[in-house]
Order: structure tokens, then sequence, then C-alpha cells
């Protein structure tokens, strides 16, 4: 399975358990009431994204980028 897919069903699993584990918080916007995350669980979300940004290899970056950096 691709990193990339593990990603999104992380995201997918974590967004349908939020309300479950009670991550979720109304807070008033401007009148309006809002549905937040609370910071902790925001983190512990995307903290594996964030990760695999950070570790990526050579797939993602741009033509221009590699061209710029052989000079």
């Amino acid at each position: 399975m691709s990193k990339y897919l593990l990603i999104l069903l992380w995201v997918g699993f974590m967004a349908v358990a939020a309300p479950v584990l009670g991550a979720q918080r109304q807070e008033l916007v401007m009148g309006k009431p809002e549905q937040r995350l609370r910071p902790g669980f925001a983190i512990l979300v995307f903290a594996p994204v964030v990760w695999m940004a950070a570790t990526r290899g050579y797939i993602a970056d741009s033509l221009l980028s590699s061209k710029l950096q052989k000079n």
C-alpha cells in the first residue's frame, strides 16, 4: 500500500473518530457556532503528514528546482 494512501486513510479515520473521542468542541466565531478540534488532537492527526513531507524523497521535486541545484 502506498504511503500516500495510508496518510489519506489515517486522516479519514481520525475525522470519523474525532467526535467519538470527544476531540471536537463548539466555539462562537463572529456569533456563529463552529466545530473546532482540540490542539493536541490536531497535532496528533497531522504529525504523520508532516513527518512524511519532511522525509520524502526526490520524487516530488520540480524539474526547475533540480536544474537550478545542479548549476
